[in-house]
């Protein structure tokens, strides 16, 4: 496999979620811009020595904030956090963490994959008539969104044969210098509506800020036996293409998003990114890495939505998402942001 390295640009505030939560109950305190983080052990020490552990469990059990809890009590808890993070506006719900691997914060392989993987195979059912074919015969088996993703895998629109795991030409290593806690913050998120409309989420994230860059290497080509076919260029070790098709799908999101959302701040965001595609680099793409997107929103739903009829469309929708009707004219309905900016764009640097 040929070896190149990829210096992956936060364009916009990054999450890759992990199982881990803070409470604003039991771990943090916010103060004027500023996530604290406690150590339990310590307050529950502390707590034990001026006898107001009872009180605070009994606070814990209604849900009574700790900033809340600590302040009536007059107890300092700067001196119990274990880490303090940026946070501009105040945080009021939980915080889903980034991932952390080993205790150090971990921008994984698997999601850059991940991504190139879908912008991969939006190109492919985007461009090619056959592959919309066997799509067609496929969508109707579908009872959810999520289902789209395990029933298209190649072996299950084309049929088992060995040669189709064709991804295995491609490997992403996860992040190889340590990402230094300083890039992280904790934003509140939002969802943006089609009509311009914006609400709040009741949850915070913890990302990585934009301008970050972090080190990754990509290994292309040689897994398999080469194949003339659609994915040859991933067994060719062809980064050109490789680029070139990545950029086909962001540039397609970025119109359909852009077209769809009538905010002008996301507008001027998306021109930025636009502009820095056209340029045409032939050695950088751009990609959405992490949560608060879908493969179907990406891939799967746009394609569908452009080669069925209004009827059939209609149907398939109502089947999958059947709560929301009347949301049938506003795929994907809501884009996810925050700092006016969309969630997870990235722009890769891949160097010799």
């Amino acid at each position: 496999m040929q070896k190149r390295r990829a210096l992956i640009k936060t364009l916009s505030p990054l999450h890759i979620g992990s199982e881990e939560t803070l409470s604003p109950v039991v771990d943090f305190v916010w103060d004027k811009g500023k996530v604290f983080i406690l150590d339990k052990d310590k307050l529950i020490e502390t707590l034990e020595q001026k006898g107001l552990d009872t009180i605070f469990f009994q606070a814990v059990h209604c849900q009574e904030k700790l900033s809340k809890f600590l302040k009536e009590n007059k107890i300092d808890y700067r001196h119990l956090a274990i880490q303090t993070i940026p946070a501009p506006e105040e945080v009021k719900y939980e915080i889903k963490r980034f991932l952390h691997l080993a205790g150090k914060i971990c921008l994984p392989g698997s999601s850059i994959k991940g991504a190139i993987r879908t912008a991969i195979l939006f190109w492919g059912f985007k461009t090619n008539k056959k592959w919309q074919e066997r799509l067609k015969k496929q969508y109707n088996n579908w009872k959810k969104a999520k289902n789209a993703f395990k029933e298209t895998s190649l072996d299950k629109i084309f049929g088992i044969n060995p040669h189709w795991d064709v991804f295995r030409n491609l490997a992403v290593s996860d992040n190889l210098k340590p990402i230094a806690s300083d890039v992280l913050k904790i934003v509140n998120a939002k969802r943006i509506y089609k009509d311009g409309r914006q609400t709040g989420i009741k949850v915070s994230l913890e990302v990585i800020k934009e301008n970050t860059t972090v080190e990754h290497e990509i290994r292309l080509g040689c897994a398999n036996k080469i194949v003339k076919d659609e994915f040859s260029f991933l067994s060719e070790a062809n980064w050109g293409k490789l680029i070139e098709i990545i950029n086909f799908w962001a540039k397609e999101m970025i119109e359909w998003e852009k077209k769809s959302i009538k905010d002008s701040n996301i507008k001027a965001f998306y021109n930025s990114l636009e502009k820095e595609i056209s340029q045409k680099k032939s050695h950088e793409f751009f990609l959405r890495l992490g949560g608060y997107k879908t493969y179907f929103d990406q891939t799967l739903g746009l394609i569908l939505k452009e080669i069925l009829s209004d009827s059939e469309w209609e149907r398939f929708v109502k089947r999958i998402a059947p709560k929301v009707p009347s949301k049938l004219n506003e795929f994907p309905n809501t884009i996810w942001i925050c700092d006016n900016k969309v969630i997870g764009w990235v722009k890769v640097c891949v160097v010799c």
